[in-house]
């Protein structure tokens, strides 16, 4: 079975999914991709989107092609891990959005994933970017991820 990778948001760090993974309906293996440490300047190689995909690329098994969760900056990482493999997504594409979209951050039609997907499906869920991992939130958001993962 494809383990669900959860690709690390602004902080670098995975563990920020473990509630979300602890309550998903998942029988598979879950891992999370942290972020290198970084050096004195967060702009050498290596930090970079392109740089970081390309790393992670490195890292992961893709002889079984892993199912990817992203949030936050990890949505951008998982698009620019599908750029660097030059692979479609073979799949339809589920794009978890919060409900409460800024006035000042209107959404695009596709976020610009209609070039990697044939099909994207959209699902609102309750929040904003900043809260849709808070703990009141993960149940109903791991219900509605659950209900999209493959069995």
């Amino acid at each position: 079975m494809a383990p669900l990778v959860c690709v690390h948001p602004v902080s670098g760090r995975a563990v920020d999914y473990q509630l979300l993974a602890d309550a998903l309906d998942w029988p598979g293996p879950v891992l999370g991709l942290n972020a290198p440490e970084p050096g004195s300047d967060a702009r050498e190689p290596g930090y970079r989107l392109t740089e970081l995909a390309s790393r992670y690329c490195d890292e992961l098994d893709l002889s079984t092609p892993p199912l990817l969760l992203g949030w936050s900056i990890g949505g951008g990482l998982i698009r620019a891990f599908f750029h660097h493999v030059q692979r479609p997504v073979p799949v339809v594409l589920h794009l978890f959005e919060s409900a409460d979209a800024h006035p000042s951050h209107p959404r695009p039609p596709t976020l610009g994933w209609d070039d990697l997907a044939p099909s994207i499906e959209r699902h609102e869920v309750a929040g904003t970017h900043f809260t849709l991992l808070a703990p009141h939130r993960i149940e109903a958001l791991a219900r509605t991820i659950s209900r999209h993962l493959p069995r």
